[in-house]
């Protein structure tokens, strides 16, 4: 175990199961930590009508996995309609990073390509570059970047854009969490999406706190740390990077700046 992170208190705003991989990940180079949501994720369940219109989309697509969520989600909202949930896996995959991939391995499906970075623009602009396919299944949230989706259409692939879950920001958080937060007793938190800044926010209004007094964000990626910043919060690292592996490595650095200036 790893000792680069110790004496981090860190507050992991993921939602479940994610959530406790990434507690594993810094608790293995020392951090503490406390897992509390600030998004929640709903399924979206699919119409008879919306079942027919995919299945009609589905013949010589490929499918694109931005995420584990869009993959696990996806099945479950075509649980009802065996059939149509054997054909979707079926389906050639390209994955977004490797941990995508190994989630869609476990789901149930063979993964023919993955992107070089773990970006979804990325992962568009190699399929375009291999004339990997002309039609691409695009699941995910109701808040998902549009880019990729417009880079395939530009390049004249066939998109089919499904909402399989949404992304609701947390509207409370709990007295324990509270009360850390007034004690300032938490050194940083962990945030992986603009929804989680959104709920982050709400939820420390709501309990009394200004966006100021909450710790400082560990973003993600740029667009998170975006939100970080319009929300009036302070910003401690953001890898430039994609990858979970670039935020650890940006936390480090960071709490070694900040031990070292204490």
């Amino acid at each position: 175990m790893s000792e680069r992170l110790s004496g981090l208190r860190l507050w992991i705003t993921r939602p479940e199961p994610a959530a406790s991989r990434t507690a594993r990940r810094f608790e293995e180079e020392g951090a503490s930590c406390r897992l509390e949501s600030t998004v929640s994720l709903r399924p979206v369940n699919l119409s008879p009508e919306e079942c027919a219109r995919l299945s009609d989309f589905l013949p010589g697509a490929r499918l694109l996995l931005s995420s584990a969520n869009a993959g696990r989600y996806l099945l479950e909202a075509v649980a009802n309609d065996p059939q149509l949930k054997a054909r979707v896996l079926q389906l050639p995959v390209s994955a977004v990073g490797e941990k995508t991939a190994r989630a869609a391995h476990s789901l149930g499906w063979q993964v023919e390509h993955v992107a070089s970075l773990a970006l979804g623009l990325q992962l568009a602009r190699e399929l375009v570059e291999e004339d990997a396919s002309s039609r691409v299944l695009l699941p995910g949230s109701d808040r998902r970047r549009p880019e990729a989706e417009a880079l395939l259409r530009e390049e004249g692939v066939e998109v089919y854009p499904l909402c399989v879950y949404r992304t609701l920001p947390a509207e409370t958080l709990s007295p324990a969490l509270l009360e850390l937060l007034r004690e300032g007793l938490l050194d940083a938190s962990l945030v992986y999406s603009p929804s989680a800044v959104s709920g982050m926010v709400a939820g420390a209004l709501v309990g009394g706190l200004k966006p100021r007094q909450l710790p400082p964000c560990l973003a993600l990626g740029s667009t998170t740390a975006s939100e970080v910043v319009a929300k009036g919060l302070r910003l401690g690292a953001a890898p430039l990077a994609p990858g979970e592996d670039a935020l650890v490595e940006a936390s480090v650095k960071w709490w070694a700046s900040k031990r070292a200036g204490s």
